[in-house]
């Protein structure tokens, strides 16, 4: 018996280029192969997908030129390479996300905005146009107010192709940012231009097809509803000046109450939510020996201060679960079994985390027999370093639920998966540190 997460019947003895395509040889001389992850309807049972929204969310496809439109409740793949996405919950609190000529946006600051009726933005809806006057020295820009809450940091992204305007940038108000910041970006290169105040800029992400989305985060220091702004520039840092009826597109912006950006989740009348990506099978299905190995292909995309996000794991709640999980960046994984809330094994010495790359994870475990002769071992390869650790004579809680990039009921950080197994037998540590080093 051999499980992948996607796909259905035999596993082809043939593996893609990619994370973890080693063939893997078990002991016994039995040889499994891996396999790539595609994207099907559905996820292969026993696991099913939970994710309550409003309208629908998206994901970069996996040719990396579109954002695709996912339903509730159905897998969703980011990123040229077919990789399994799994996000936190998120909201837009922009309304008419890509309708710049809607009156939710205010173009009292000499520029118009309509919708092109001609170009497709990456979503697959028509881009906005966003144009300058002709005459007035000025800044040129759309804005919305939004509400948000002292303390909490706001993401803004917006989706821009180059017209005949070539820089522009998103802006933080002073109102609820103390001073009035902006980052300035080239929608031609991809590139950042000069970022004032504190605001952290994330990479942009190519979308293809001249499409790029930015992305800057900031803390808010009031209590109050004020105004976010895409605007125009003349160039770098350079926001008043004659206009010249020049144009920029935009495909979609999004503002959400976290301190990194999520998948674009288009709006109209309203702000929308997303539910997290619950991704989630009975350890009794997967696992009917209560025994068995782990091994995933593992990016954290983002890890917010104070969380720890888990690749993959069994749980039953917060306070009981086996798993490897990260933490912030240059901090170890950690492989941990906790009981009733307390830490009774933890594998020690595992690389740091790398956010941004993939981590090869893999764990074993054995509660078969009776407490106090269970069994687990670890490996990890994260930024060219590994390692492994075991344990024996262990206790385990009683594990209800297989989940990936989840444990006691949430996702707490932005992650994908190029490759997710599951093998119903425990592994040495010494093979499993075989499987994550590969040839």
């Amino acid at each position: 018996m051999y499980l992948s997460v996607l796909g259905g019947g035999r596993i082809a003895p043939v593996l893609r280029a990619g994370a973890l395509t080693r063939p893997l040889f078990m002991p016994g001389g039995a040889r499994r192969s891996g396999v790539a992850l595609a994207s099907p309807a559905v996820l292969a049972p026993p696991f099913g997908v939970a994710r309550a929204q409003g309208g629908t969310s998206t994901a970069q496809a996996d040719n990396g030129t579109a954002l695709t439109s996912y339903a509730a409740n159905t897998p969703r793949f980011d990123g040229t390479g077919s990789r399994l996405l799994v996000e936190p919950a998120a909201t837009n609190l922009v309304l008419w996300s890509n309708d710049l000529s809607n009156p939710a946006w205010s173009k009292a600051a000499r520029v118009t905005g309509t919708v092109s009726g001609s170009v497709v933005a990456p979503d697959g809806t028509f881009a906005s146009v966003l144009t300058e006057d002709g005459t007035v020295s000025s800044t040129h820009f759309a804005s919305q107010s939004v509400t948000v809450a002292s303390g909490t940091t706001y993401t803004i992204s917006a989706v821009v192709k180059a017209g005949t305007r070539n820089w522009g940038y998103v802006q933080f108000p002073a109102a609820a940012f103390t001073t009035l910041s902006r980052a300035y970006f080239n929608a031609t290169t991809g590139a950042w231009g000069n970022v004032t105040g504190s605001i952290v800029a994330a990479t942009p992400v190519n979308l293809g097809n001249g499409w790029w989305r930015f992305s800057c985060s900031l803390a808010a220091t009031a209590n109050v509803a004020s105004v976010f702004g895409l605007g125009l520039a003349q160039a770098d840092n350079t926001p008043t000046y004659d206009g010249l009826s020049l144009q920029m597109l935009s495909g979609g912006v999004q503002i959400e109450a976290t301190s990194y950006r999520t998948s674009y989740i288009p709006t109209t009348t309203a702000a929308l939510a997303r539910a997290d990506d619950s991704i989630t099978a009975s350890v009794a299905s997967v696992f009917p020996n209560s025994k068995g190995t782990i091994i995933a292909g593992w990016t954290l995309q983002a890890v917010p201060t104070g969380v720890f996000p888990i690749s993959v794991g069994l749980y039953t709640d917060a306070a009981n679960y086996l798993a490897i999980y990260g933490n912030a960046s240059g901090t170890a994984l950690a492989f941990w079994l906790v009981s009733a809330g307390a830490t009774t094994f933890s594998g020690a010495g595992l690389p740091n985390v790398v956010v941004g790359s993939e981590m090869k994870v893999a764990f074993s475990f054995d509660f078969s027999g009776a407490g106090g002769t269970h069994t687990a071992a670890c490996a990890a390869l994260a930024g060219g370093v590994s390692a492994s650790a075991s344990g024996s004579g262990l206790t385990f809680p009683a594990l209800s639920t297989v989940g990936i990039g989840r444990y006691g009921g949430a996702c707490v950080s932005p992650m994908s998966f190029g490759v997710v197994r599951f093998l119903p037998y425990a592994l040495s540590a010494g093979d499993l540190l075989s499987i994550v080093k590969g040839p």
